[in-house]
């Protein structure tokens, strides 16, 4: 359904108020860091991500090109951290330890369709000329290219957050338990779906690359809930929740 122009106006702040603080900004910034005022929106713009009367992310051209590296040490959300430029007028954040040697190199921000979010990463050719995407998350654990560890944000959405905090090991079957809910998802939430036969909700969850039948539910909600209670059991902290995992303190 097709959001009203209030509510599509409301999402737009909320998401240019959550992107400015995280790259330290402020409100009428350009995003890139360079501290031009950015032109104010005069109409709606579903396409490019406009609202009316909200300032755009960037200056003109600005999106694409990355910055130098300022050196300036930041906390964000109480988390102190570096500000490495990229391409598309992002930035990835590191912590202090790992700044050295993450500047030192050129990176890029490259999209994610499927997970609707930006990487950072670079080129690297190895001794025979063949050359290697390095995904910064990677380098910053100390993986290389041949390590069959996986690097997982804890935050699954924030992908450009690769502070000590928010990045753990991981195998490639617990990414998967942090995946959020899909795109297409009809309900809205991981593990629910609607049986249009019947008009009820099914829910199930992937435990070893085996699906459990977790039940069958007239409201979508309480399948979200009993899915959440399983992910906690069986993916731990790797479980991706579809409400606050402050909500089931008591489990």
């Amino acid at each position: 359904m097709t959001p009203s122009k209030q509510e599509y106006r409301e999402k737009v702040i909320r998401e240019y108020e959550a992107e400015r603080i995280r790259r330290g900004v402020e409100f009428g910034e350009c995003f890139c860091g360079c501290k031009k005022q950015t032109t104010v929106s005069p109409c709606n713009s579903i396409t490019y991500g406009f609202a009316s009367g909200i300032p755009r992310r960037f200056t003109h051209g600005h999106w694409q090109t990355p910055r130098r590296v300022d050196g300036v040490l930041r906390e964000i959300n109480g988390v102190k951290c570096y500000l490495i430029p990229l391409t598309q007028g992002q930035s990835a954040q590191v912590s202090p330890r790992a700044y050295e040697e993450i500047s030192q190199s050129r990176w890029y921000a490259k999209w994610d369709e499927k997970g609707r979010s930006f990487y950072a990463m670079r080129h690297e050719k190895d001794s025979s000329g063949r050359d290697h995407i390095i995904w910064m998350h990677r380098q910053v654990l100390g993986l290389s290219i041949e390590d069959p560890r996986e690097a997982d944000h804890v935050k699954t959405k924030d992908t450009l957050n690769n502070t000590d905090v928010n990045l753990r090991f991981s195998t490639r079957q617990q990414q998967a338990y942090n995946k959020t809910v899909q795109r297409n998802s009809a309900t809205g939430f991981k593990g629910v779906w609607l049986d249009k036969r019947s008009g009820k909700y099914n829910c199930s969850i992937t435990v070893d690359k085996r699906r459990i039948h977790l039940g069958t539910f007239t409201v979508a909600k309480d399948g979200a809930r009993t899915y959440d209670i399983s992910a906690i059991k069986y993916h731990g902290e790797f479980a991706c929740l579809n409400f606050p995992r402050s909500d089931y303190t008591t489990i």
